[in-house]
């Protein structure tokens, strides 16, 4: 069995799929005191690539407790969608042998998981297309086409 990581935390996840609205439901998280929620366990956050994400089994351990141990309030939230909770487990099975049946409920105990789900499927996927064709994901308030964050060249969407 696998050693737990989060003992001692308050640990939920943030399960979601693209274009759900769960970055602005982890920002009002973090508005809110309720922890720090990102995608630890995605690339672009630190999660390193290599043979497996370039981590070795120290490493892997390492990235775990720090994350962990930075929680604010003894809270620790994390965002992770199918694809990240399955490369995620892949590297622990081979932290901690083949024959483990890891869960994410495994590794961190008490894990409570919230859902984020959008009702309208049609528009959430309008929304994931425009995104993949454009390249932008996000965009505050106060971003416009011309500072980086719209859509000035928006390809027409085509039902």
């Amino acid at each position: 069995m696998a050693r737990r990581i989060g003992d001692g935390l308050t640990v939920y996840a943030v399960i979601f799929s693209v274009r759900c609205g769960s970055t602005l439901l982890c920002e009002d998280l973090t508005t809110a005191g309720l922890g720090w929620p990102c995608e630890f366990f995605q690339h672009s956050h630190g999660f390193p690539q290599g043979e497996f994400l370039g981590y070795t089994a120290v490493d892997l351990c390492d990235y775990l407790k720090k994350i962990t141990n930075d929680a604010p309030n003894r809270l620790f939230g994390f965002k992770v969608n199918w694809y990240q909770a399955y490369t995620l487990q892949t590297a622990l099975r081979q932290v901690y042998g083949t024959e483990t049946d890891l869960l994410l409920s495994a590794l961190f105990p008490g894990l409570r998981v919230i859902y984020a789900v959008r009702r309208d499927k049609v528009l959430q996927a309008i929304s994931a297309w425009r995104a993949e064709r454009t390249n932008v994901w996000h965009r505050r308030v106060d971003e416009t086409a011309e500072t980086g964050g719209g859509t000035k060249n928006l390809p027409a969407y085509d039902f």
